[in-house]
């Protein structure tokens, strides 16, 4: 009962956040159609933003976005395969189905409790294939860590590829330019920072008590660990191949629905890396699927390309309801549906 009130208290908390987010910005957005419309002599029957991104969608190229929903399957058919290759030196066989299922359950549960996918996935995975669920847990961490490196990667080709467009971005939403100064003075705290971790690294003894500083630590050292552990897999280059696919089927998905919608379909693949970065980390932000946090970024990397922002709202959307909603709640539905069923069978066939 408490912890229903808790998942209950959380759901509200996290649907607020990017509820508030999104209406804030449907505000913003709509004031601006308005004038727009008002600009281009569009009568204000004809002017309504949401009929708008409705048309969008409906005009929407409809074989880019299946192709888009075949690239995110195949990006989690990869990651199942490849939890399979962390699951098994800890000596545990388990079904593709049941890794699969349980990946898109993950991103279901998500949907309503950001960061909660997880645990679902790991109890899942757990309860079907008759697990210890900390060392389930152990591995959905250190895939997790992969992820974490490889957003890296992808915020490092980025910034190679398409410096000073993001820069531009950096300069004009902090609200200056940058100066030769304000580099120098980023320099000079990012070494105090090193400097000042240095210290505390060197003090750590007067902190091992603290709840705080056990929390942090233990989060480190288990990335640590999970990527030590990578090099001992019996095959390291094809789970790093699988991390690579993993990803480059996630950009790909952006570019195809870049493709499927006219105002975008002009862009390159550079720009496509850059709206996925962005729509990556809005997703990042604690809110369901990344909900207005993922507009407002997407929103944003467009801007940089001159697409306006209407048509780069119902890009958005087309992206978001596609993906994030379309695809995850109708398969992480057929997830509950179908992973009892499976195991009910597994357990006849045992019997």
């Amino acid at each position: 009962m408490k912890n229903g009130l808790q998942n209950l208290l959380k759901f509200i908390l996290f649907f607020s956040v990017g509820a508030v987010i999104m209406y804030l910005l449907y505000q913003n957005l709509d004031a601006g159609y308005q004038e727009h419309c008002v600009q281009e002599s569009i009568p204000s029957e004809d002017c309504n933003l949401i009929d708008k991104i409705v048309r969008d969608f409906k005009s929407a190229k409809v074989g880019f976005i299946l192709l888009a929903l075949f690239a995110y399957l195949l990006s989690n058919v990869s990651r199942a395969m490849r939890w399979e290759m962390l699951l098994q030196p800890l000596g545990y066989k388990t079904g593709f189905l049941n890794r699969f299922f349980t990946v898109m359950l993950g991103y279901f549960v998500n949907l309503g409790l950001p960061r909660a996918g997880e645990f679902a996935r790991a109890g899942a995975l757990s309860r079907y294939e008759k697990l210890p669920v900390e060392k389930v847990m152990g591995t959905i961490v250190i895939g997790r860590a992969m992820d974490f490196i490889m957003l890296f990667v992808v915020i490092g080709l980025a910034m190679i590829l398409e410096f000073e467009k993001i820069w531009s971005f950096l300069s004009e939403n902090i609200g200056q330019k940058f100066t030769g100064t304000t580099l120098m003075l980023l320099g000079v705290f990012a070494l105090l920072g090193l400097g000042g971790l240095g210290f505390l690294y060197k003090i750590r003894t007067r902190f091992e008590n603290n709840f705080l500083y056990k929390k942090i630590m233990g989060l480190l050292e288990g990335l640590w660990e999970g990527l030590k552990s990578v090099s001992k897999l019996s095959s390291p280059l094809t789970f790093i191949a699988h991390s690579i696919f993993i990803w480059l089927m996630y950009y790909s998905m952006n570019y195809l629905i870049m493709q499927s919608f006219v105002p975008t379909e002009h862009l390159g693949m550079t720009a496509a890396l850059v709206v996925f970065l962005f729509g990556g980390l809005g997703i990042v932000i604690p809110s369901p699927g990344g909900l207005g946090s993922y507009h407002a970024l997407a929103i944003a990397s467009l801007l940089l390309y001159g697409v306006n922002e209407f048509d780069a709202f119902s890009f958005a959307n087309i992206n978001f309801f596609s993906i994030q909603i379309g695809c995850n709640l109708l398969i992480g539905f057929i997830a509950l549906l179908l992973l009892p069923i499976i195991n009910k069978t597994n357990q006849t066939t045992d019997a």
